[in-house]
């Protein structure tokens, strides 16, 4: 699929496969992108009440700098056990890998803060630092900002009158969590269960 004038590879799975033990389609029911080129992601019922989740892959790697996702309104009161993911993810390493999210989920409590930064480092030494984003009308913008020595988070309403301008929510840095000797990541964005 053609997305942010990047390419992207869909995940599909003919068996159960992670995150979260699941089944993954590449269908447009589940991967697709719209007139106004914004990328849409739907989980679908299958067979037997089983669910197909949605994720894709940058064919491209990326490195240090910063990474902004606009999402649309109303997306952060889904069912508990739904998460959605924006991450960079170094694979070659796995399971020791370079991992930097946005998720937006509760885990499957609903008392939970419903949005987290995350980083998994080399060592397996997650940081994270958790959060609300609440559901109104307004679309939400969040960037990643990496460098060699740290990494920065911060997200934002945008002001729903149009103007380039918004109001930040949530923020914070983590230093010494992105492993300098393999910097280098793809970018996905995913839709699955816990």
């Amino acid at each position: 699929v053609k997305f942010s004038n990047y390419s992207w590879l869909v995940k599909e799975s003919t068996q159960r496969v992670g995150p979260g033990d699941n089944f993954f389609s590449a269908g447009r029911s589940n991967v697709s992108v719209n007139c106004f080129g914004a990328l849409n992601l739907r989980m679908n019922r299958i067979d037997n009440g089983v669910v197909s989740c949605a994720e894709v892959v940058s064919r491209d790697s990326f490195s240090y700098g910063t990474y902004r996702i606009a999402l649309a309104p109303d997306r952060f009161e889904f069912n508990p056990s739904v998460v959605f993911g924006v991450f960079l993810y170094n694979e070659s390493l796995a399971p020791l890998h370079n991992e930097v999210d946005i998720e937006f989920s509760r885990w499957n409590m609903p008392v939970n803060l419903n949005s987290q930064y995350i980083v998994f480092d080399s060592a397996i030494r997650p940081s994270s630092y958790r959060f609300n984003t609440f559901a109104s009308d307004r679309a939400t913008l969040h960037e990643i900002v990496v460098k060699k020595d740290s990494i920065h988070f911060r997200s934002f309403y945008m002001n729903s009158s149009g103007k380039n301008s918004a109001r930040l929510y949530a923020a914070t840095s983590m230093a010494n969590v992105w492993s300098p000797k393999r910097p280098y990541a793809h970018m996905r964005f995913n839709l699955w269960l816990k």
